[in-house]
């Protein structure tokens, strides 16, 4: 990003970087819930929920501290280190488990089976539950500004909603796994939905 001057090349450069999470995201889920003992894989997505919640917390206070110290070029300089650290650590340190398929797993009715109507649903509720997050993080600080909101107070915004996913993510997955899944989908999207 640094040398690039021009908005929509940087638009860009920013949809290539979501080419390439999307080689992280669904993998390391994947590792996570093979890894994890079956009576567990909701708490296991709990904790990687959480991990990435973390980031998201840390991340922006981070950059804009760093940013407003020494600049947004050392801030995205200082932003791949981690970056290539984490390259460096999966190369020698994840699993590498290569599943060979065979033709009968490619076929029709094992990918029909990706799209049936529960997984339908658990994507559509996916979909919704992303897209409201998108609105709040697109309308939420200029929100708050209008409301008359200082910095502090939209920093600590971000803080209350950050330190509940973190701290209950893990539980909420465990609870799941022992009591199933549905009665806390439903609750959380009401509540949602309530509060928007």
């Amino acid at each position: 990003y640094i040398p690039i001057e021009n908005p929509v090349l940087l638009i860009a450069l920013r949809g290539f970087e979501g080419i390439a999470v999307v080689g992280i995201v669904p993998p390391a889920r994947a590792l996570a819930n093979s890894l994890a003992p079956p009576a567990r894989q909701a708490e296991t997505l709990g904790l990687l929920s959480a991990a990435q919640t973390v980031g998201i917390l840390l991340g922006p206070t981070f950059g804009l501290l760093l940013a407003s110290a020494v600049g947004y070029h050392q801030a995205f300089l200082v932003a791949s280190v981690p970056l290539a650290a984490g390259a460096v650590l999966a190369w020698f340190f994840l699993p590498r488990r290569a599943t060979v398929y065979s033709r009968e797993s490619a076929s029709r009715a094992v990918t029909a089976m990706l799209f049936t109507r529960p997984l339908m649903l658990a994507y559509s509720v996916q979909i919704i539950l992303a897209t409201t997050q998108g609105v709040g993080a697109a309308v939420w600080t200029i929100y708050m500004a209008d409301l008359g909101a200082s910095p502090l107070l939209i920093g600590l915004s971000f803080t209350t909603f950050a330190i509940p996913i973190i701290l209950l993510a893990p539980i909420a997955g465990r609870m799941a796994d022992r009591h199933g899944r549905y009665w806390y989908v439903l609750f959380g999207l009401s509540v949602c939905g309530v509060l928007f």
